[in-house]
């Protein structure tokens, strides 16, 4: 789990299959979502388009893995 946060603050590079294969299985949905909001997925906007076909910004769509409730962490 700590190679995993040092690898998303300071850049370390860290190899994620060997990673994720030492993990269990709450640790590593902490870590998929550590990963999913450092890319950013929580500030993503759907596009939407208008009938002439001009896209626009929709809704805010959810992170691709979310950060569990407390009592689930």
């Amino acid at each position: 789990m700590l190679h995993a946060a040092a690898s998303i603050a300071e850049g370390c590079p860290v190899d994620l299959g060997d990673l994720a294969a030492a993990l269990a299985r709450r640790a590593l949905r902490l870590v998929l979502a550590a990963i999913a909001h450092a890319a950013g997925s929580h500030d993503h906007r759907d596009v939407s388009y208008d009938p002439d076909g001009v896209a626009y910004c929709g809704g805010t769509l959810p992170p691709v893995v979310a950060w569990p409730p407390p009592d689930a962490r």
